[in-house]
């Protein structure tokens, strides 16, 4: 099993490719991306939400600890969602 899955498509490179213990591609297709990453820290997911922020999402619906979601200039939505006690993220990249 390939722990550090992530896609080649023009789609999913909206957003930054994270670095983690083991990321798992769930969805890649030309409307959807979604993936989830472990051994993730709260300053990991601080990280990389301003990391995306800077990608051109900063049309921002919610930005809170441990949830964040926002929108880029050509519709695209990404949310972020971390989970503390399975130092998990979850990213959903989407079309809306």
């Amino acid at each position: 099993i390939d722990l550090h899955q992530w896609s080649e498509s023009e789609f999913a490179k909206q957003i930054p490719k994270m670095e983690a213990a083991a990321v798992t591609v769930n969805r890649d297709d030309e409307k959807e991306f979604y993936f989830r990453a472990f051994g993730i820290s709260q300053s990991d997911y601080t990280n990389y939400v301003e990391a995306v922020k800077q990608n051109g999402f900063d049309n921002v619906e919610y930005e809170k600890d441990r949830q964040f979601k926002a929108q880029n200039a050509i519709g695209t939505v990404v949310t972020c969602t971390y989970t503390p006690i399975d130092e998990e993220l979850s990213v959903r990249l989407y079309q809306k």
